[in-house]
């Protein structure tokens, strides 16, 4: 039986197995169905009746494991069991035409269902076979039939007697006979033909499935959030970048009303806008907070699903956290507004610092040899120390417009913060307060310049002292203000999927800054202190923008302030690597 061919072995097995149990199942029933009306419209022999239970109970035997797992092996079994299944069909359906008639038997037609059925699991040739095998099995239940029963030559010399006598009889038995080979035909090429067209199907619909599988997983990687809603406004997709930016799962936002689901108004505006008057966006800016309060700039774009002629099903969105972007251009701006108020600073510092360095002269001149009383001994005192503080207002601002390219080399950072603390401590003005150290690492490699670094370093402690100093004068025993200036050095990530980087943060215990003020404290000559000039701060910015690194605050009201900054780690020179590594084995 090489000839038979499985037509379903190009489809996936488990929708094969599926399709067949349910062809084999339905003709089962139909079959079983005549061959019920036969037994109660007509009396059946007892030689008939066991044949059929029989082949009923091999049927239903066949049939109730293909809806299971079946060993892999076994698999190319079920083409033989069922042809064993049409073979013995066909012997039943020869009986039942003995039994119920001859030519005139209406029951001939059972013999159409098998061929059919035959054309729709093999091959041409295969079909043709049973239709010969139906073609014979009518002939022998024929001549049994016309003889009497079946006796071997005799009864088909008998029965071709029959068909010469009656021109009726010939006709009937060459018209069946034409209709089997017919229906074979007929059956096999429609079969061939839907078999084709069911594979056509199943390819098309794989590769629909794997493009769809594609785009949607090159939606799932891009950076920017994508979300779909259909032209009711109900939410169809949304991607990760989507989820991140909104706060929110995409199962609690697919399948629901973008209105109730998204608490962003302006998003939802911009939705509704391009479904309603069928204009989108190609750019704009919007805001959204977050669910966890977040005030988030997003820039968006928008674009129909469909077009106006056939109907719109929808409307895309495709957003971006523009809170870095925003970020970065702040930063710009402030580095351009920075070196404008440099350069000013630097031309006023020359005109001023020529003329005052004569006016501090003068008055020394004058003060030394000049008899004065109590009163006017003081009055020079109080210029020559406002011409000084002045002096020292100048100094910074150049300092701050003059700040050079650093030599930079291979630094201990945990070294430059403790000759910094011994310095601090030295000074009588700050032992009140107590300066700890907490090392986080033995030592901390950075690469900067030494005198740019304690520069950062001095000023930042300065402020927080003086900032503690003020705490306590203004809100003693109001508030549970500390005296302890906490300098942390060691390793640290700036942010959660960064390589950790050396860091240095000032802490202090005074009353915190106001957050209206956070944006503030890194302007040039904004100052909180009587007497500040405002340039501490944005000349720390400066230097570690200068040296290559990040600046950084938190502020809580009550408890105090601390100012981070990271660095960056040295480079390590490649000439250096193996004598290293010699020592190291050494």
């Amino acid at each position: 039986m090489s000839f038979f061919k499985f037509k379903l072995e190009k489809i996936e097995k488990d929708e094969a197995r599926q399709k067949l149990f349910f062809l084999l199942g339905l003709r089962l029933l139909v079959f079983l169905a005549l061959l019920g009306g036969l037994i109660v419209g007509t009396r059946v022999p007892v030689e008939l009746f066991w044949p059929l239970v029989f082949y009923g109970l091999f049927s239903l035997g066949f049939l109730f494991p293909l809806g299971r797992k079946i060993p892999a092996a076994w698999s190319g079994a079920w083409i033989y069991f069922y042809a064993a299944q049409l073979i013995l069909e066909i012997c039943l359906e020869g009986a039942i035409l003995r039994y119920t008639g001859d030519f005139s038997s209406p029951f001939s037609a059972l013999f159409v269902l098998s061929i059919i059925s035959a054309a729709l699991i093999f091959r041409f040739a295969g079909n043709l076979l049973f239709a010969t095998l139906a073609a014979l099995v009518y002939t022998i239940a024929l001549a049994a039939a016309v003889s009497g029963d079946f006796h071997g030559p005799e009864a088909l010399f008998d029965f071709w007697a029959a068909l010469s006598a009656s021109r009726g009889f010939f006709a009937t038995y060459l018209l069946n006979l034409t209709v089997f080979y017919l229906t074979a035909l007929s059956a096999g090429f429609i079969a061939r033909r839907l078999t084709q067209k069911t594979e056509e199907l199943a390819r098309a619909a794989r590769d629909l499935r794997q493009a769809r599988l594609d785009s949607e997983e090159v939606l799932q990687t891009m950076n920017s959030g994508v979300l779909s809603v259909d032209r009711l406004g109900k939410i169809l997709f949304v991607n990760k970048t989507a989820e991140e930016i909104l706060g929110l799962s995409a199962g609690e936002l697919v399948g629901r009303d973008s209105r109730e689901a998204l608490k962003a108004p302006e998003l939802v505006e911009r939705l509704f806008s391009a479904l309603y008057f069928l204009k989108p966006e190609s750019r704009a800016e919007i805001s959204i907070v977050s669910s966890k309060g977040r005030l988030i700039p997003l820039g968006i774009s928008t674009a129909l699903l469909g077009e106006s002629q056939s109907g719109i099903r929808g409307v895309v969105a495709v957003f971006q956290d523009l809170t870095a972007a925003k970020q970065m251009e702040e930063k710009i701006k402030e580095q351009e507004r920075l070196a404008a108020i440099g350069e000013l600073s630097a031309g006023i510092a020359h005109e001023i610092r020529n003329p005052l360095a004569s006016l501090s002269g003068s008055v020394e001149v004058l003060k030394n040899e000049l008899i004065l009383n109590e009163e006017q001994k003081a009055l020079f005192e109080l210029v020559q120390k406002e011409a000084a503080r002045l002096n020292t207002i100048i100094t910074d601002f150049l300092f701050f417009a003059r700040t050079t390219p650093p030599r930079l080399e291979r630094l201990d950072a945990a070294k430059a913060v403790r000759e910094t603390i011994e310095l601090l401590k030295s000074n009588p003005a700050y032992h009140p307060f107590d300066i700890e150290l907490k090392l986080l690492a033995p030592n901390v490699w950075v690469q900067a310049e030494e005198g740019q670094l304690k520069q950062i370093l001095i000023n930042l402690a300065v402020n927080g002292l003086q900032a503690m100093e003020k705490s306590l004068s203004e809100f003693a025993g109001r508030l549970p203000l500390g005296k302890k200036l906490t300098i942390a050095c060691g390793y640290k990530s700036p942010k959660p999927e960064d390589d950790p980087q050396p860091f240095i943060s000032v802490t202090d215990e005074g009353k915190g800054i106001p957050a209206n003020l956070h944006s503030k404290i890194f302007h040039p000559f904004f100052s909180t202190k009587k007497n500040g000039t405002g340039l501490g701060l944005p000349i720390v910015l400066r230097l570690v923008t200068n040296l290559g690194g990040t600046l950084d605050f938190t502020s809580e009201l009550g408890k105090g302030t601390t100012f981070i900054f990271f660095l960056s780690r040295p480079e390590i020179k490649k000439d250096l690597l193996l004598p290293q590594l010699v020592r190291s084995f050494q």
